[in-house]
């Protein structure tokens, strides 16, 4: 969890656990985007509503999109994780920890 470089691509760094948008999984795979062969769930667009579902004492991480839950993503994750988000291009993201939520807002436009 200490070692990530906010500056670079986390899906590629060993403190690094992504689900992309193509419905592909990536961690530690030391290139700069993909490989894109791990598949998980479904590809996911505009409007979808994506749950990460953390467990610590398991050490597993799982998402769900839409309400439809895909099972454990990642196993044996350390014992301190930093949730990250990103979007590639305008739009909203809402993050709730528990009942606290917060709204992230990106209206640049290109």
């Amino acid at each position: 969890g200490d070692d990530v470089d906010m500056n670079d691509w986390l899906g590629k760094q060993k403190a690094g656990w992504m689900f992309g948008s193509n419905g592909t999984l990536c961690h530690d795979t030391q290139q700069d985007n993909g490989p894109y062969s791990n598949r998980y769930g479904t590809a996911f667009r505009d409007q979808a509503q994506l749950t990460a579902k953390l467990d610590m004492n398991k050490r597993e991480l799982g998402f769900s999109i839409n309400g439809t839950d895909y099972g454990v993503a990642f196993t044996n994750l350390p014992g301190k994780v930093y949730p990250a988000v990103s979007c590639r291009t305008p739009g909203v993201i809402r993050i709730s920890f528990g009942d606290k939520l917060w709204a992230l807002i990106d209206d640049i436009r290109h």
